[in-house]
């Protein structure tokens, strides 16, 4: 790359880095201040729903968005993702009770959902296919940064100033970011005759709120086998074959069928799925068994995270490079999920005397293993359609990877407390990893059949 051109990118690229990183650290920087939140604002019944109105809302906006952004230019819905961001973030510290704190949320997530989709979308109109991989593998980092530095500056935000402001922090980023992208972002709106799926993304919402929000309360809340669960499920499951009838007449669908027929992108999306239900898992049960198990201070659980998100973010830019250089993708998510399954089976046998280094070891591999499948699942589906699709499949990726957010983060936390589960006696952590090892088993075989998108001409 030329040095002229990586001076014209240099404040786009700073300007995405910024808006996702305050995406990718409202969740750690928001958990660790929650406790002086409740306290304040009471509403200890509610303690759950400001994560689940955030997390609801920005999961339907991810593929609603990238659908729109196609139609009317990516560039102005970025930056209208951003303004409802930061719009969320000023309300969400302006709070004066619990039920205002969970609707700013949902507005706060809404303009989350955006930017996350648009993020790695713009990526692709920047960068040729040849070097997305490597600049993918660039930006992922910001998701590593925010899990290393996100829970210190929440709980010191918290406790010395005030939990408003961790929510006030994304103001001078987010304003930064907005500017750097509204002068030197290129304007690729285009006039385009064909209407927006407007039908499709009001079913589409009708799906997703129903799934995640019985995703967020089964097995705490409400057992499985509750008729709200149930119902909440016949009812997506209607939803979803109205949905599929819908996308086949329309001209402008919000995932076209071959998302779901080409090997490319529907094994793109399983794999993205079940990395991020590896990761939950790690980045959850792995601090829980150290500090339940190995008796570790929070501070300690913390410190054996970070070299699995060091690694992480290494793994990611390596094989993001790779890919550029290869256009190779199938074998890096193979040895991803390999190492994913491993080390889950590691965590499995640990005991009470597991030493520190074997943690660090075992949290390394962890870590390698899914940053290895960070650029793989956007890199092919974006490499797969024509430039017109690229928010659509894109936000198709997200979606799916937040969905395995939200379904490990239920899952799991059933495996931990269950028991006689087909006639298992399930009570501890290492069942939750033994589990793992067959989650990274599915992604194997999701990789298995993963089909290297082939490089196009731009």
């Amino acid at each position: 790359m030329s040095q002229t051109r990586i001076k014209r990118l240099s404040p786009i690229f700073t300007g995405l880095m910024a808006s996702l990183l305050i995406y990718a650290m409202d969740s750690t920087i928001f958990s660790t201040a929650m406790k002086n939140i409740v306290s304040d604002l009471g509403g200890k019944a509610y303690y759950a729903w400001p994560f689940t109105s955030y997390l609801l809302c920005s999961t339907i906006a991810i593929p609603i968005s990238g659908t729109i952004s196609d139609l009317r230019g990516h560039k102005p819905v970025f930056l209208c993702g951003i303004a409802l961001f930061l719009a969320g973030s000023s309300l969400c510290g302006l709070s004066g009770n619990m039920p205002e704190l969970i609707l700013f949320r949902a507005l706060q997530g809404t303009g989350g959902g955006v930017i996350v989709a648009g993020v790695f979308t713009i990526i692709a109109d920047l960068f040729p296919p040849a070097e997305r991989g490597k600049y993918t593998g660039i930006v992922s980092s910001m998701y590593d940064l925010a899990n290393l530095i996100g829970p210190v500056t929440g709980g010191f935000l918290s406790d010395r100033f005030g939990w408003r402001w961790i929510f006030y922090l994304n103001l001078p980023i987010g304003v930064f970011a907005f500017i750097a992208l509204f002068f030197t972002l290129p304007d690729d709106r285009q006039i385009i005759k064909q209407k927006t799926d407007l039908s499709g993304m009001i079913v589409l919402a009708l799906i997703l709120f129903p799934v995640l929000t019985s995703l967020s309360l089964a097995g705490t809340v409400l057992p499985w086998n509750s008729p709200w669960i149930v119902g909440m499920a016949v009812f997506a499951f209607l939803m979803l074959l109205i949905f599929i009838l819908l996308q086949h007449r329309v001209k402008s669908p919000i995932f076209p069928s071959e998302y779901f027929t080409d090997r490319r992108i529907n094994m793109a999306l399983a794999l993205s799925f079940f990395n991020q239900m590896s990761l939950i898992g790690a980045v959850v049960y792995l601090p829980y068994f150290e500090q339940n198990i190995l008796k570790m201070s929070a501070t300690g659980s913390g410190l054996v995270l970070a070299p699995m998100m060091v690694s992480l973010v290494l793994a990611a830019n390596i094989v993001g490079r790779l890919i550029s250089r290869t256009n190779q993708y199938r074998i890096w998510s193979l040895i991803g999920f390999c190492l994913i399954g491993f080390s889950m089976w590691r965590f499995s046998v640990m005991d009470k005397s597991t030493g520190y280094s074997v943690l660090i070891l075992n949290a390394v591999l962890m870590g390698w293993g899914v940053g290895m499948n960070m650029p793989v699942g956007n890199v092919n589906a974006q490499n797969s359609v024509s430039k017109c699709r690229i928010g659509s499949v894109t936000s198709a990726v997200t979606l799916f990877r937040n969905i395995g957010t939200a379904t490990g983060s239920a899952f799991f936390g059933t495996v931990l407390t269950a028991r006689n589960v087909i006639g298992w006696e399930i009570s501890g952590v290492s069942r939750v990893f033994q589990v793992g090892i067959a989650v990274a088993l599915l992604g194997i075989l999701s990789s298995s059949f993963l089909r290297d998108a082939k490089l196009p001409e731009s």
